[in-house]
């Protein structure tokens, strides 16, 4: 029944009306979901009778004036491109029905090889044909022209018909066609509307159909979409039919026209799901049902065996029937299979985007749905009516949740829903793709305009006076949309009645261009100019050559060799559509040239200049809509832009080079895939990556380290660093004991976490508003606020505080002390070894200091990229972000901060840890649960250590013990004496590997623990979010347990729960901008929290309700951290398939401990649960009985009497999924066999009702741990690894993590629980066996950190190490020595200690520096910018973190200024700062800043020469003076280079970068400016030197503007070669120094070294 029209089903003259001159008007009142609408009393029959009658005509008028109104805009210039076939489709399917023929007999109709009816094959040609369209329209088309130009004979009126087959008219008979294919769809539309939903919703649906643009379109070209549309219509309303009366007729039509409607276009097949939601509520009762107000699922959902017998009948005749018609509309998708599903498949692989098509590739950069979505909303349907139609979509949507959901509701959802994530899924999204989802959307629409306007009605009748006003806001909103749609309608419908784009333009052409032109064209586009029917109006009577530019082509030298030809060649440029020009710069990584060309080109600059644009742009009297940024397939067709260009002079091959060199410098891509849009394209693209002003005047940032004490003494800064991390509790403290009010500890062991969180998040907004700076006194305003709220809200409690304090006074001295001896302990560890980089063990700890120092020097946010200068750190930097802020209150130096921060982090995961299994303790024993969480946490390894013991002793004992033929025997006798000869001191045990085996456990992926993360101690974003994963994980559990009714607690205040409500999602959405990995689950644990409150305090789950609360929490999730994501960017997104599944003997390596107490716990649970869901009983009879399984059946069918449908189907499911695990086994994939029971188990469990909250946490936690652990088994997270080996590495790297704080928070009170049920469990048997496999393993675990920290600590810097004591992670390059490439070179890092700590010292700002992107790992690559924070030209992981087009660049520019031979092509890299959004200095100045050159002297390889006068005042960088400067009284210094030398080294030449040519030399081998002879000392054999060269003017140097006549005398290069990035990204370290120099009348030189040691020759006040 309807809504809007509660008498719908009744004979329209029967229909009952108010008596108007009783009753005044009032609307129809409609109260929701099934209810009939509120009439007015009945009139007199004969008065009603008069006016029903009087209503249907005035209907009937209505419609049909809707429908002449749709048919004049569909058949308006019907022939409006004057038979040029414009639109290519439109054009192929002419060609295909103009050579289409009756076959001569069956025999040969059946023959797809010699049927000509066959599209799929060219009788004629005798080869296959590409047609990748549907089969029904084609030869509706097709019999319809042909049975016109029968007709043509019989009457002088149809001699127009004669060659209505022929290709130059068969496409007009298809627009026809087309057209009133979607006037049928406007009637069946009514229809649907009047039938279901009323009247008055039948006539706007059918309205707002007929004025939609993109049916007014696609109405007009001979296409298939029409014909798709109005049969996946005609099945929507047989399958609406068949729900509501089930007659053999409706059945008929619903499966006939689902047949017809994918032989139209295959993509409607989904329009099946559709019948089979009819043929479920047909069998669920018919349309009776709706007029059943049904309050519950239960209720509306009465299936069992037979109502599902009748369902899936029903689907099965519907199904028959489609496939009949598809095989009578089709055949030769039979006859022909394999040509059918070969092209079926080839269309697949294009919208996929697999198949790399050049007119599809404009759809690369699009985002799937929205793309469509904004298309649709500007274009094809227009703002208002789009609006509206997708608010009608999600009112839909909305309402069909509800237990009084609509059958009609669902149905057509049920075609809408699966059809828009499929094709809105694809890469390639033509407009006319979402035309059979339009109808409906627009019925959708409809229904909801009457809706609100319902609700205004019933709002009015409340208000009063008011009443009139408010009513009539429906009418003015339904009117404004039908205007707006009206006029845009019109508006476009305009370009069909003036001259096509083509036409005017070929016209001005033959007008305008001499004849003997030759006329440049673009490929896959068409030529201009067109033969018309005039005289001398074609191409080879005016004597035009066309020569082609073939723009789609790879960007090669040869491509370009041909367009410099072409271009010299033409007298003129014809671009007859925007398709290339616009689809390409949307592609520059793949066309980098072909971009610059057409900037160039329309810019001037090649030559050619445009004198004629020819538009047809929709126009309503003086309102002209410019679309250009509409999707091509738009605009291309009826209204291209044509444009010409005049030849104004020819360019040089030396010009044509100049303004694509740079262009040319770009590699570019070709495997298909595109990245964002070029730099200079802002519009393009939303984020750049790029700072809003040059990096080196960024604001300076002062006051880092500025405690002296704590940076020299190591107690200090522990006491200083404690003393930060106490206030920042404390201050914390009342605001988590108000907001975790539900939990017994009040939050005081989270205080800490949620204190830092506050302050880092209010200064992060004022320093990303630019209010206030990144800087020590915001962070601690932000503070002394928090420390102020916390004070009001102590004062408000400080009685309920008191007196908590009184009773939990030991616990918090307990959480105080074991927070305490947590970070004492990894301050000793980091104690024992604070290098932040070995040659062997590095990891990535100098890309984390590197962002940690570039964060600490940003003023404001998003910080800098200090590894691609002029770029913002486009990676989840809020972790790090968090630790520069203790770093700033504490006043201690980076290198100091970075150590202390891992103790922190651990600390906190300890206590945050414990505070979750102390609140999920039940009884007494919660400090034991909570001791246990945090070990299973943050302590306990995986079981790889007993392995590793047991293989060692077996190693050592190899060595005595002769091989026995007994299996096994020779094992167990070698570990015997192993472990003997280990024992009495014989033999040393091998090395402990705490780190390869133990983390890289399954083949090609990491396995990371929170253990190994801490000890190994990179300040990682999956380690820094640990605590506050926990954190987010407590507002959760304080959900949970609010339903909860405690004696003694108060009614909560609203205070209380606004602060609750707002400081969740600052937690929750921490996890975003930390470690964005973590979010997405939790924000499920989050929903699923929401949906038990909701259930324990209603007694249901209120969906919507809830629903909207989780939607408020996740948009202000990431509203708070809303700065984050304005400016980061993910790149190379996607998810997989497995292929490679871990084997299950590695994965119980990791998770044996915790799936043994986890599974334990589920048998246990379901054997003890006592709750009323059957399906649960079921469960536990099954595993009670399973001795007696053969006999269930009986036993089950004694107890059970009655069987509700859903119970049916869960314990077929359960059987379901105990078969697919056996299967699973049975195929190998035993750990998906493994994993897919248990997460079955634990969801059923999740759906008890006997449990207490605290022990639903807790199975909820188990359940989303078992679920991540099973997901990551079937996809995972595509990345920058694309599809090799290493594939699914980061997708277990960042989830097992996730999944192991899961299972250890839930293992506390999960252990000693089922520790006492297995001791009670009989037989003893098992009992002992699960205790003693339960004991090991967790021995087993706790063996890893008491094996792998002494392994760990004593991995010190190879050669020498600072004395233990301190905790400057940077004391190691004082007196380390390592070797590179090979142990023949070592490298004294004492001097990069002393340039560095000067750089910190000195240097303020952040000049950018030329350092070169060499790996980190091996290398200790990017040290001076890593330990500095200064920014230099390319880091290593760019690829990961920034667009692929912006590190080619970069690269390629960097590459050039390393080894260009051009004095020219370097300072103009210099001068444009490879490409920085900055500004060069003028090249005139009062002072020149100096630039240093540190040379690597090897003895009798490298002498030193004489250093000739060089007159060139090129400096690769400069530092402003007014921003970068350094300290008062001391000299500005850029940073050198020292590297590989180039030709040498076998890394350069193993990249192909050889050295330069003879007699040439690359710019870092110049010298700015000769000061004294310095000569080589043969006698040294590693010695660093420094030079500094300086100008005081730029005339004092010499300056030649010529500056390639350079000429040098020395035969050997001073600083050698290039850096080099290779695919690997193994390229070699450079070092990098300053220049510390007297004033410029003079050079020193200095060896740099560390006080006290033997070679000093220049003290600290030197420097």
């Amino acid at each position: 029944m309807s809504e809007h029209d509660s008498h719908a089903t009744l004979p329209e003259d029967a229909q009952p009306q108010p008596q108007a001159a009783e009753l005044p008007a009032q609307p129809e009142i409609v109260r929701g979901g099934d209810e009939p609408a509120v009439a007015a009393p009945l009139a007199p029959r004969p008065q009603a009778r008069v006016s029903a009658r009087a209503a249907t005509w005035l209907t009937r008028l209505a419609l049909a004036l809707i429908l002449a109104l749709a048919l004049a805009l569909r058949l308006y210039g019907v022939n409006w491109d004057d038979g040029q076939h414009a639109h290519p489709d439109e054009r192929w399917i002419s060609m295909v029905a103009s050579d289409l023929e009756w076959p001569a007999s069956l025999s040969e109709a059946l023959d797809p090889r010699a049927s000509p009816l066959n599209p799929l094959w060219s009788f004629r040609d005798d080869s296959p044909r590409s047609f990748a369209y549907g089969h029904l329209p084609l030869y509706l088309i097709t019999g319809v022209a042909a049975l016109l130009e029968k007709l043509a004979p019989l009457s002088p009126l149809l001699s127009g018909l004669q060659r209505a087959t022929d290709y130059d008219h068969i496409n007009l008979v298809g627009r026809v066609l087309s057209a009133l294919a979607d006037l049928g769809v406007i009637w069946l539309v009514y229809l649907i509307g009047k039938r279901f939903y009323g009247r008055g919703a039948g006539l706007l649906a059918a309205a707002l159909v007929a004025l939609t643009v993109s049916h007014i379109q696609l109405a007009h070209y001979a296409a298939f979409d029409t014909f798709a549309t109005f049969f996946v219509v005609l099945t929507l309303y047989g399958a609406l039919r068949l729900w509501e009366r089930g007659g053999w007729q409706d059945v008929l039509l619903a499966g006939a026209a689902a047949g017809m409607a994918i032989s139209s276009k295959f993509s409607a097949a989904p329009i099946l799901a559709a019948v089979g939601a009819a043929c479920l509520a047909r069998a669920l009762g018919g349309g009776e049902a709706q007029t059943q107000g049904a309050p519950t699922w239960r209720s509306r959902f009465p299936l069992h065996g037979a109502r599902l017998a009748v369902a899936i009948r029903l689907f099965a005749l519907c199904c028959l029937l489609a496939a009949i018609l598809f095989a009578l509309t089709s055949p030769y998708a039979l006859l022909d299979v394999k040509r059918f599903v070969l092209q079926i498949g080839e269309q697949g692989a294009m919208v996929r985007g697999l198949s790399d098509l050049p007119y599809t590739r404009q759809y690369r950069p699009t985002t799937p749905y929205v793309y469509h979505i904004e298309q649709q909303l500007r274009w094809g349907m227009g703002w208002p009516l789009g609006l509206a139609a997708f608010a009608g979509l999600g009112y839909f949507a909305i309402r069909s949740l509800r237990p009084r959901f609509r059958w009609s509701d669902l149905i057509l959802l049920a075609w809408a829903a699966p059809y828009f994530l499929i094709n809105g899924s694809f890469m390639v999204k033509f407009m006319r793709y979402m035309l059979p989802l339009l109808p409906i959307l627009s019925l959708m629409g409809a229904v909801w305009l009457l809706d609100v306007k319902s609700w205004l009605a019933s709002a009015a009748l409340r208000l009063g006076r008011r009443r009139l006003r408010l009513a009539r806001v429906g009418d003015v909103l339904i009117a404004v949309v039908l205007a707006a749609s009206l006029a845009w309608s019109l508006a476009f419908v305009s370009i069909y009645g003036r001259t096509h784009s083509w036409i005017a333009a070929s016209r001005w052409i033959y007008a305008n261009i001499p004849d003997g032109s030759v006329l440049a064209v673009e490929h896959w586009d068409d030529n201009l100019p067109k033969s018309l029917p005039e005289r001398g109006m074609s191409v080879g009577e005016r004597g035009y050559r066309h020569v082609e530019l073939p723009m789609y082509e790879p960007d090669t030298r040869a491509k370009f060799d041909n367009i410099r030809r072409v271009l010299r060649e033409a007298d003129y440029i014809l671009i007859s559509t925007n398709r290339l020009y616009r689809t390409i710069p949307r592609l520059p990584e793949r066309y980098p040239v072909s971009t610059e060309y057409y900037r160039l080109l329309f810019a001037g600059e090649l030559g050619f200049e445009p004198i004629q644009v020819f538009s047809s742009y929709p126009r309503l009297g003086g309102w002209e809509v410019v679309d250009d940024e509409a999707d091509e397939s738009f605009t291309v067709y009826d209204h291209p832009k044509a444009i010409v260009f005049a030849k104004v002079r020819d360019l040089s091959d030396a010009e044509f080079e100049a303004l694509l060199a740079e262009a040319f410098a770009i590699t570019p891509r070709t495997d298909g895939y595109s990245a964002p849009p070029r730099e200079q394209e802002p519009a393009e693209t939303p984020k750049t990556l790029l700072l809003e002003q040059p990096v080196e005047s960024l604001p300076v940032v002062r006051g880092i380290g500025w405690n002296t004490l704590a940076n020299r003494y190591t107690a200090v800064a522990v006491l200083f660093w404690w003393l930060v991390l106490l206030a920042i509790g404390l201050a914390a403290t009342p605001l988590a004991w108000v907001v975790f009010r539900n939990l017994h500890d009040r939050g005081y062991a989270l205080a800490k976490a949620l204190g830092l969180l506050c302050v880092g998040l209010v200064t992060w907004w004022l320093a990303s508003l630019r209010l206030l700076p990144n800087a020590w006194y915001t962070m601690l305003l932000a503070l002394v606020a928090l420390g102020g709220l916390s004070y009001t809200l102590w004062r408000r409690h400080r009685a309920d505080m008191a007196s908590w304090l009184r009773g939990q006074w030991r616990s918090v001295l307990f959480t105080e002390a074991l927070f305490a001896g947590a970070f004492l302990a990894f301050v000793a560890i980091r104690i024992l070894n604070p290098d932040l980089w070995q040659p062997w063990f590095g990891g990535e700890k100098s890309m984390e200091l590197a962002f940690l120092n570039a964060i600490l020097r940003s003023s404001h946010l998003p910080p800098y990229d200090p590894y691609y200068a002029g770029g913002t750190m486009n990676y989840y930097y809020y972790g790090q972000y968090l630790v520069s802020v203790l770093i700033k209150l504490a006043g201690v130096r980076p290198t100091i901060g970075f150590n202390l921060a891992i103790p922190t982090l651990f600390a906190m995961t300890v206590t945050n840890a414990f505070s979750i299994g102390y609140n999920l303790a039940q009884g007494v024993g919660r400090k034991a649960a909570g001791l246990v969480s945090a070990i299973a946490v943050a302590v306990m390894g995986n079981l790889t250590a007993p392995v590793q013991l047991l293989s060692g002793w077996a190693q050592v004992g190899a060595r005595e013990v002769a091989p026995s033929k007994i299996p096994g025997l020779t094992a167990l006798k070698q570990l015997g004496a192993g472990l003997w000869s280990v024992i009495r001191g014989e033999a040393e045990m091998p090395a402990f590997d705490y780190w390869t085996r133990a983390t890289r456990v399954i083949p090609n992926t990491i396995n990371e623990f929170p253990y190994f993360s801490f000890l190994f101690a990179d300040l990682h974003p999956h380690m820094i979010a640990m605590p506050f994963a926990i954190l987010a994980l407590a507002f959760a559990l304080n959900i949970v347990l609010g339903v909860r009714q405690e004696p003694g607690r108060g009614p909560d205040s609203i205070r209380g729960v606004l602060l609750r409500f707002l400081l969740f999602p600052v937690a929750l959405g921490a996890l975003g901008p930390i470690n964005t990995w973590d979010l997405p689950t939790y924000l499920g644990l989050t929903a699923l929290a929401l949906l038990y409150a909701s259930w324990r305090l209603h007694g249901r789950v209120r969906l919507l309700a809830t629903a909207f609360r989780f939607a408020v929490i996740a948009a202000l999730s990431l509203a708070f951290y809303a700065p984050f994501y304005r400016h980061y960017q993910a790149i190379s997104v996607g998810v997989g398939l497995v292929q490679e599944r871990s084997p299950l003997g590695p994965f119980l390596m990791i998770w044996g401990f915790f799936l043994l107490v986890g599974v334990a716990y589920l048998v246990m649970a379901l054997a003890r649960q006592r709750g009323r869901l059957g399906i649960l009983r079921y469960a536990r009879l099954v595993i009670r009985q399973m001795a007696y399984l053969p006999h269930l059946l009986d036993l089950h069918a004694g107890l059970v009497r009655r069987s509700l449908p859903l119970y049916t189907l869960a314990r077929y499911g359960l059987w379901l999924t105990l078969a697919l695990s056996l299967l699973l086994a049975a195929l190998g994939q035993w750990t998906l066999a493994l994993l897919l029971p248990v997460a079955a188990l634990a969801a059923l469990l999740l759906l008890r009702d006997d449990v207490e909250p605290a022990e639903f946490f807790t199975q909820l936690v188990l359940f989303t741990g078992v679920l991540v652990l099973l997901g990551c088994e079937i996809v995972y997270m595509k990345d920058f690894l694309g599809g090799g080996d290493w594939r699914r590495m980061n997708t277990l790297f960042k989830f097992y993590i996730q999944v192991w704080v899961l299972l250890g928070v839930a293992l506390g009170p999960l252990l000693p629980r089922v520790w006492r049920w297995v001791r009670d469990t009989r037989p003893r048997a098992l009992s002992w066996a699960w205790r003693v496999a339960c004991g090991f393993l967790l021995l087993s675990g706790l063996a890893y950190p008491a094996l792998a920290t002494p392994a760990r600590v004593q991995e010190r810097f190879p050669a020498g190490s600072p004395p233990i004591g301190t905790l400057d992670g940077m004391a190691y390059m004082a007196v380390g020595v390592y070797t590179w490439p090979d142990e023949n070179h070592p490298i004294d890092l004492s001097f990069d200690y002393a340039a560095i700590r000067w750089l910190w010292d000195s240097v303020e700002g952040t000049p950018v520096i030329a350092e070169g992107r060499i790996d980190y790992y091996r290398e200790n690559g990017m040290r001076v910018s890593s330990y500095t924070g200064l920014p230099t030209l390319l880091g290593a992981h760019q690829g990961e973190q920034r667009y692929d087009w912006q590190v080619g660049t970069r690269d390629g520019l960097a590459r050039s200024f390393y080894t260009t031979t051009e004095i020219g092509r370097a300072q103009g890299i210099a001068a444009s700062g490879a490409g920085l959004p900055g500004r060069p200095p003028p090249q005139k100045e009062a002072r020149r800043q100096s630039f240093e050159i540190r040379a690597l002297l090897d003895r009798g390889d490298h002498h030193l020469p004489d250093l000739r006068a060089q007159q060139s005042p090129c400096l690769p960088w400069h530092v402003p003076d007014q921003h970068a400067g350094v300290q008062p009284g001391l000299k500005k210094s850029l940073v050198g280079i020292e590297v590989p030398q180039t030709g040498h080294h076998p890394l350069v030449q193993q990249d192909g970068l050889d050295g330069p040519p003879a007699g040439a030399q690359p710019l870092s081998y110049l010298h700015i400016r000769q000061a004294q002879d310095i000569r080589a000392q043969p006698s040294v054999r590693h010695e660093t030197v420094h030079r500094s060269y300086e100008a005081e003017t730029a005339e004092a140097a010499g300056v030649v503007q010529d500056q390639g006549a350079m000429v040098h005398d020395h035969p050997e290069p001073l600083v050698a070669g290039p850096p080099v990035t290779g695919p690997q990204e193994m390229q070699r370290a450079a070092h990098a120094q300053v220049d510390m120099h007297e004033p410029p009348a003079q050079v020193q030189e200095q060896v740099l070294s560390m006080p006290g040691r033997p070679d000093e020759v220049a003290s600290a006040a030197q420097l």
